[in-house]
């Protein structure tokens, strides 16, 4: 995975500090935020997404309880 003080959606090394991930804590750096860059990267109250019980409880087990953000890269791998 990304080192947690690189940007999601850049490759900017600024301390990410929007939208951390709660398995991972890579977020969006402020520039990216600024520029209002299209926030498809991360997901928000992701479960309310789901109808698989079985991915739910990965998520929710993966995260210690309901996440309220995550990023793609995790939510691929905990579904693996």
């Amino acid at each position: 995975m990304q080192n947690s003080k690189t940007c999601i959606y850049c490759d900017n090394n600024n301390p990410s500090t929007h939208f951390l991930c709660e398995v991972c804590g890579i977020g969006m750096c402020d520039e990216c935020y600024d520029n209002l860059i299209e926030h498809d990267l991360h997901y928000h109250q992701i479960l309310e997404n789901y109808d698989d019980e079985r991915e739910i409880e990965l998520i929710t087990k993966a995260c210690n309880g309901e996440p309220e953000y995550i990023c793609e890269v995790c939510v691929n791998e905990i579904l693996k």
